[in-house]
């Protein structure tokens, strides 16, 4: 079945810098890029936070790429963020405030998740929608905004499948 073509619904605008802008937030998680893209105040923050945790919990590398704000840059035909420099390891925890994350200055993305309402959320994911950001074409998943819990472990679930292979046998 050919694959679905998508448009993702998130603010680009252009930046001051050689790259465009978007509202997004971008983690590396073991060695797969993850964009969170939605609206303002979608939980963007949130779920990044939520996968930290759980990553650590888990024994996975996670580390933030950017909060907020990534720089697109198409590296090949590769989605390449970078970190603004004045957000760079920052990151929003609501109720908190900005903390210190470890981080990386640029990174490869794999995946796109849209945050959207709850009944634009399927309850079983479709492998087969794609979007379109900074000229790259890559895989998209719609999860609920505002539950980062399910919606972390959702993508953890689905990066199982597609990076590491059965823990149970030790392989990866």
């Amino acid at each position: 079945m050919p694959a679905r073509a998508s448009s993702c619904r998130c603010l680009l605008k252009m930046s001051t810098e050689a790259f465009p802008n978007l509202h997004a937030t971008a983690l590396v998680i073991g060695e797969k890029g993850v964009l969170i893209t939605g609206e303002p105040g979608s939980g963007k923050s949130r779920l990044a936070h939520a996968l930290r945790i759980q990553c650590q919990r888990l024994h996975i590398p996670c580390l933030l790429v950017s909060d907020d704000q990534v720089f697109l840059q198409n590296a090949g035909n590769r989605l390449l963020v970078h970190a603004p420099g004045e957000i760079a390891g920052l990151m929003e925890i609501r109720g908190f405030g900005i903390a210190r994350a470890p981080h990386l200055e640029a990174a490869v993305m794999d995946l796109v998740i849209e945050l959207v309402a709850d009944e634009q959320a399927p309850r079983m994911p479709d492998h087969d929608v794609l979007c379109r950001i900074g000229g790259v074409t890559m895989s998209k998943f719609l999860l609920p905004r505002k539950d980062a819990a399910g919606s972390a472990l959702a993508i953890l679930a689905h990066l199982g499948r597609t990076v590491w292979s059965d823990r149970s046998s030790g392989q990866r």
